[in-house]
């Protein structure tokens, strides 16, 4: 499989997770290629930043003793000259650096770039500069979440503070933004949540818009009923859904209208949880997942494109990648689960 969205965060967040510690876990469960998100911490927003991820992922890849492509995004600012640096960079390192993620609301990291007016200056130093490879977005509008009603004893309130229109309306800018700045560009709709969300991609890309979507394990498999059984640890960004979303995300892997499964593996400690941190460790949701897909009806042939073929198509890439059978999957499961502290995905 190849997992076009993980945060395999090191530097000061080593605790919490590693390049070495995912990938001496994840490639033998069936994973072949990481796309690593820039919300680390420091932040890869600067080609010296960047540099030293390739270097800490070349030694960690030889430590862990795997075979692995690993691809890095370039996180954006609203600074011109930071865009005009890092699109320089792209030119001269891609498929090292995939692309570009750009935060439409504040999550782990706060590199949000939150107005709609930042994005359109975003997307037109893109289009200015002739990118036309990949930028993955973080959809939640900003001023439409209400993160004021979180209450961390009452972990539902995560759902209500961050709410269905948050994603749409942002989706609904991006498409805007990049029709009125000329980008020609690609850009992905990363862990689409919501059953709105996907019918605009899917408008959106019959009127022949360069756009696709991911989905993750959480959002096709989980729905707000879990906080019952998990509370506080199945808070995530964006965050659970009703059931009528989490079902029309589950059926439009199957259908094509979502384009990939992405796991946004976010691991975090025991106690950074309790204290409301969002984000969950993800391969085993996305193995689970597949099975699921399987036991519903949906083709191998499609499970293919969600896997890797699609990913390698939109990113122009060939990379190596297979989809682990059943008994792969459960072959690969209990270490999985054992890497990490705690299992989101242990009632499905």
């Amino acid at each position: 499989m190849i997992d076009s969205h993980v945060h395999l965060r090191d530097g000061l967040l080593a605790e919490k997770e590693s390049i070495f510690h995912a990938l001496s876990l994840a490639c033998p469960a069936g994973f072949r290629g990481f796309f690593d998100m820039p919300n680390t911490n420091p932040p890869l927003t600067s080609p010296e930043a960047v540099l030293d991820r390739f270097a800490l992922a070349e030694r960690s890849i030889k430590d862990a003793g795997v075979s692995a492509f690993y691809a890095v995004y370039g996180g954006l600012t609203s600074d011109s000259s930071q865009i005009e640096k890092m699109v320089s960079f792209y030119n001269e390192h891609f498929p090292k650096i995939v692309g570009f993620k750009m935060f439409a609301g504040h999550s782990t990291g706060n590199m949000g770039i939150v107005e709609k007016e930042e994005q359109r200056n975003v997307y037109s130093a893109l289009a200015r500069l002739g990118y036309e490879g990949l930028i993955a977005i973080h959809c939640e509008k900003e001023s439409l979440m209400n993160n004021s009603i979180f209450n961390i004893e009452d972990p539902i309130t995560h759902s209500l503070a961050r709410p269905v229109t948050a994603e749409t309306e942002s989706i609904k800018d991006q498409i805007d933004l990049i029709q009125s700045e000329g980008f020609k560009g690609h850009i992905h709709i990363c862990h689409i949540s919501t059953k709105e969300s996907i019918r605009l991609v899917a408008e959106a890309k019959k009127r022949g818009l360069n756009i696709s979507c991911g989905a993750t394990a959480h959002h096709a498999l989980l729905n707000t009923e879990a906080y019952k059984q998990l509370g506080i640890f199945v808070k995530m960004n964006p965050p659970l859904r009703e059931k009528e979303d989490q079902r029309a995300v589950f059926e439009a892997l199957i259908s094509g209208d979502v384009d990939w499964i992405e796991s946004d593996h976010a691991p975090h400690t025991i106690e950074d949880k309790k204290k409301g941190a969002s984000g969950i460790p993800g391969f085993a949701g996305s193995l689970i997942l597949l099975k699921e897909l399987r036991k519903a009806g949906c083709p191998e042939s499609r499970l293919e494109e969600l896997c890797g073929k699609a990913v390698n198509r939109i990113f122009k890439l060939d990379l190596d990648y297979t989809v682990p059978s059943n008994a792969e999957i459960e072959a690969s499961l209990p270490s999985l689960r054992n890497g990490y502290p705690f299992d989101a995905f242990e009632f499905v």
